[in-house]
């Protein structure tokens, strides 16, 4: 199910798992939750600031108003898919 979800097979899914660099990517993604006092999921972060929303799902017009001024104030616009 998981490599259907990213696309993958199935052994390349599970090749993942014994890979150092992914091994130790995942550790350092961690730790780094640890420090900010992430205990569960899903939480997020823009520019290191934990997101409104207490482990809620955010939704597309909430991450809009979040990320449209940090990226209008370099004097670009936000394009998102809104499909799959």
């Amino acid at each position: 199910m998981a490599a259907q979800a990213v696309g993958n097979s199935v052994s390349e899914f599970q090749s993942g798992f014994s890979d150092m660099r992914s091994d130790m990517a995942a550790r350092v993604s961690f730790k780094y939750g640890c420090t900010r006092g992430v205990a569960g999921a899903p939480f997020f972060f823009v520019n290191g600031f934990l997101q409104p929303g207490g482990g809620s799902p955010i939704d597309f017009s909430t991450w809009t108003s979040i990320l449209e001024p940090l990226v209008a104030h370099h004097g670009q616009t936000i394009e998102m898919l809104t499909s799959v």
